[in-house]
């Protein structure tokens, strides 16, 4: 009798340690469960956040918060938006929209500059560095733009690489003046060589008699 009441509590004991190991396992499972709902939940609060910067299409307001992420205060008028870096204005173009325009223009006063060495100094910018255009600008070429033109149309694309726009178009505007004096100094110089070619036929003609 003894042994029948040890091996049914025995039995007993049994049963209820794997109905706790099974209660443990669901308690775990429910764990789980509300875990994985609230990492899904933070990864949908994350995924809307992206879509908002990255679903849509680049527009005017994710372009100026791409500026003042960079750093920099825009300003928007009409189809442009405008910001300053270091005292320089950039523009942005933003009636084009995913063609991405961005430039630095200036005016030009024709009579400081020779206008045919100025062409050749920008396109010879526009042909070394890769996405920068320089060009002379208005009907009596009385401007000048430094700009870039590329397929944007990601917020967080512009954001990481707006500085590296930037740092084209201000390596195209120090080009140019470079390539501009080289071409300078190369005329002047063969205007001296003329010049001495010119002398020196000049003293050796001969009278004749």
């Amino acid at each position: 009798m003894a042994i029948t009441f040890g091996i049914v509590a025995i039995i007993a004991i049994v049963f209820i340690l794997l109905y706790m190991k099974e209660n443990e396992k669901c308690e775990n499972l429910k764990y789980d469960n509300e875990k994985l709902k609230k990492n899904a939940a933070q990864a949908g609060i994350v995924n809307a956040a992206a879509r908002d910067h990255d679903g849509r299409g680049l527009n005017r307001e994710l372009i100026m918060e791409a500026i003042r992420y960079n750093g920099f205060v825009p300003e928007a008028e009409d189809n442009w938006i405008f910001f300053k870096k270091q005292g320089d204005t950039y523009g942005i173009v933003t009636e084009r929209l995913p063609m991405f325009i961005i430039m630095r223009h200036y005016d030009l006063d024709k009579k400081e500059w020779n206008m045919e060495l100025l062409r050749q100094a920008a396109h010879k910018v526009s042909d070394e560095i890769i996405m920068a255009k320089v060009l002379l600008t208005g009907e009596d070429e009385n401007g000048i733009s430094f700009q870039i033109t590329s397929f944007e149309d990601n917020y967080e694309h512009l954001k990481d690489f707006l500085c590296q726009y930037l740092s084209i178009i201000d390596e195209s505007y120090a080009r140019l003046f470079d390539i501009y004096n080289e071409l300078e100094n190369k005329k002047s110089e063969m205007t001296l060589t003329n010049q001495g070619q010119s002398l020196n036929m000049t003293g050796s003609k001969k009278v004749v008699s």
